[in-house]
């Protein structure tokens, strides 16, 4: 009997010795190379997310399934009584959250890449930088300015400079 599946395979892309356009070349876990209609190939489940949720995932994947049961049986609410956090909001207002979590579990994920500031005090010229052997962020005098990302920002305590007169905020490419 013939059952439907998934597989993981390796597409190396369009057969040049198949005069058919509509095929590509794939490799199999066990090494077989095949060429098969494109329309056999779904790559669609990877997902990509924000860097809280992939963090969240990380925190818990090693008991997924208790921890859905859990965010689905508090009503979503699961770090405080008065705030949501940023997760408990995604998952709240996502079509199909368990399912991108369970995706994430077997497909892998990529972090969607965020926004980079370029962050300055007004008064005294001085960049925030990070170094990151350490880990940390500080303000220091240089001409040398680090693009620093939102959530690390608000992961060192320095969410602060978004509301802040005293600071000049310069978006910068990656």
């Amino acid at each position: 009997m013939l059952k439907d599946g998934i597989i993981k395979v390796k597409v190396f892309g369009k057969d040049k010795n198949d005069k058919r356009d509509d095929r590509s070349v794939v490799q199999l876990e066990n090494r077989l190379t095949v060429s098969i209609p494109e329309s056999m190939i779904y790559t669609g489940f990877k997902p990509t997310v924000k860097r809280y949720v992939a963090k969240w995932f990380e925190e818990h994947k090693h008991d997924l399934d208790k921890s859905i049961c859990q965010v689905v049986v508090s009503g979503g609410r699961i770090a405080s009584i008065t705030e949501f956090s940023e997760f408990e909001i995604w998952f709240g207002e996502t079509q199909n959250p368990i399912r991108t979590l369970i995706n994430m579990l077997q497909f892998g994920y990529d972090v969607e890449e965020e926004k980079c500031y370029k962050i300055k005090l007004k008064s005294s010229g001085q960049y925030l930088l990070r170094n990151p052997d350490e880990d940390t962020i500080f303000f220091g005098d240089t001409r040398i300015f680090s693009r620093l990302t939102k959530w690390q920002l608000e992961e060192s305590g320095f969410g602060w400079v978004f509301d802040c007169e005293g600071i000049e905020i310069e978006e910068v490419e990656e």
